[in-house]
């Protein structure tokens, strides 16, 4: 007699057993999967936005919108775009908003954008706010900020020069394969590395500030810029440059000084009529008005470092001149900064 044999009841539950593993197991694969992807998209967009900010800064780009209120976008000087994260009530999220300057007071201008993470993504650990200055104010704080989630963790890092980019991988050493083979006349595994990138060599002499001519006394309208090797100008009566009037005119120097030794810099700025000077982000000097004046600061650098640096002034009438001035630590007195210390990148 022929028959079939057919599962037993066991059988039928190994069988149902081992599929279940299985799918839990794909289904566990596809979740983290799932999770990975959420944290890496958000870190994409992360970085579209801080992007967007930027550029919004270095073009000077003014807070605009619908809101009736004519104050609520007022901003006679654009000072960036601030962002600010926040993980409250376990939910990540940043804001951005410009910065203005009013009357000499710099406060928040215009709409707030907000963008809220993936549930289950936050920074980690919360970042300080950054502000992405515009070139009125010179260079931007540098940072890390990085976001994690279900095991997954993405950084950011934003620099000083305004650079977003993701942080390069840590060259690992890697060991050539062994035989396995142990005791006298073994062959021994000898270790190599990847390869270090060779850095971008830093200029061993300055070429000067990048200067940013204006045909207003308000640093806005028409502009023409040039390198300047040095801020030791005394123009008289006369015109800085073609295109620009005898008064009435602005310029703002941008650029880095570097320093030869640690210790005390005294700054001068030297001019008729107005300047402001920023160090490492500092306001040093500030004398926006007319006449003949000479006003000095003084700001703690470390030696044989880069600091942003950014100057403007004003003609209004009558003779202009410009000059900017530092006494070194261990020096008797106040010379031209030189061109040697100064980069216009």
């Amino acid at each position: 007699m022929n028959y079939k044999r057919g599962f037993t009841l066991i059988e039928l539950m190994v069988v149902m057993g081992a599929v279940l593993l299985l799918s839990g197991g794909a289904i566990t694969n596809y979740n983290n999967y799932s999770d990975r992807q959420r944290v890496n998209q958000a870190m994409d967009t992360l970085k579209n936005d801080l992007r967007t900010a930027q550029n919004r800064a270095l073009v000077s780009q003014k807070p605009a919108g619908n809101n009736p209120d004519p104050g609520y976008y007022a901003c006679g000087q654009l000072v960036g775009y601030r962002v600010t994260f926040s993980n409250a009530s376990g939910t990540g999220s940043y804001s951005t908003q410009a910065v203005c300057q009013n009357s000499g007071v710099e406060e928040p201008k215009g709409d707030i954008t907000t963008r809220t993470l993936p549930t289950g993504v936050l920074f980690n650990p919360l970042p300080l706010e950054t502000t992405f200055y515009s070139l009125f104010r010179g260079a931007s704080p540098s940072q890390s900020i990085t976001i994690s989630g279900a095991n997954n963790t993405q950084t950011v890092s934003v620099s000083a020069s305004g650079n977003i980019e993701e942080p390069l991988p840590t060259a690992t050493p890697t060991p050539i394969g062994s035989t396995g083979a142990t005791g006298p006349g073994a062959a021994t595994a000898t270790p190599t590395s990847t390869p270090t990138a060779t850095p971008t060599p830093i200029p061993t002499t300055g070429d000067g500030l990048l200067g940013r001519y204006f045909d207003t006394k308000d640093l806005v309208g028409n502009s023409y810029t040039r390198v300047d090797a040095t801020i030791n100008f005394d123009w008289g009566g006369g015109s800085p440059m073609s295109g620009i009037p005898n008064n009435k005119f602005s310029v703002r120097w941008t650029g880095n000084v570097r320093t030869t030794v640690a210790g005390n810099y005294e700054f001068t700025g030297d001019s008729n009529d107005g300047k402001k000077l920023w160090v490492n982000g500092v306001l040093l000097i500030n004398k926006w008005q007319d006449g003949n004046n000479s006003k000095s600061a003084t700001i703690t650098l470390s030696a044989d470092t880069s600091y942003p640096i950014t100057l403007e002034y004003y003609e209004n009438k009558n003779d202009a001149h410009v000059k900017l001035l530092w006494k070194v630590p261990g020096t008797s007195g106040k010379v031209i900064v030189p061109q040697a210390s100064l980069y216009s990148t």
